[in-house]
């Protein structure tokens, strides 16, 4: 079982690089861009933290079901991410400003 959370983490710290390197790569280095994304992350990691301190019981079904979802929302952010210059008519080299 230890190993399943060390993958799940592994997994996790991947996906999380992965993100911000996108990131980083749509907003051509904008720190402003880059560090309001990194609050808004952290924010919203807190927020996880408090609601899933709530839970009583932890079920399995409902492990399984963030395990998924969490895989759902990378799947999404990647494609969101690549899209933002498409939905913003960013023309090669051209960034918002």
């Amino acid at each position: 079982m230890a190993f399943i959370f060390f993958l799940k983490g592994l997994v996790a710290i991947s996906a999380q690089s992965l993100l911000l390197r996108e990131l980083f790569v749509v907003a051509h280095g904008n720190e402003f861009s880059f560090g309001l994304v990194l609050g808004i992350w952290l924010i919203f990691g807190g927020i996880g933290s408090i609601t899933g301190s709530r839970i009583k019981k932890p079920r399995l079904v409902l492990y399984h079901f963030l395990l998924l979802s969490e895989n759902l929302w990378l799947v999404l952010a990647l494609f969101a991410i690549r899209a933002y210059a498409i939905l913003f008519h960013l023309q090669p080299g051209q960034m918002m400003g």
